[in-house]
């Protein structure tokens, strides 16, 4: 969604906009993943289980932000559909 906003094809106004939108909906989206949390803990879920969900979720933040510790954010959906495949698959 976030390729599809910043289109360079889109005038620079509307791609300023829908970024923000996008952007604000991802963020939105982190703080309700973790508001989940901090409500399973409350009904007395276990609280290894919740830590260890708490921490994928800030080790890998929707945001594209970096991960604590790490020099630049990680970007595990993005690829190039152009690029020459990695793999070669030979089915029999």
């Amino acid at each position: 969604m976030r390729s599809l906003a910043g289109h360079p094809s889109l005038t620079p106004e509307l791609r300023t906009r829908l970024l923000t939108l996008v952007d604000g909906q991802i963020a939105d989206l982190q703080r309700q993943l973790e508001s989940q949390l901090d409500r399973l803990g409350r009904t007395g879920a276990d609280p290894r289980w919740i830590e260890a969900r708490r921490r994928t979720l800030r080790d890998n933040p929707l945001t594209g932000g970096a991960a604590p510790g790490t020099a630049e954010a990680p970007q595990p959906w993005a690829y190039d559909p152009t690029a020459t495949p990695r793999r070669r698959i030979v089915t029999d």
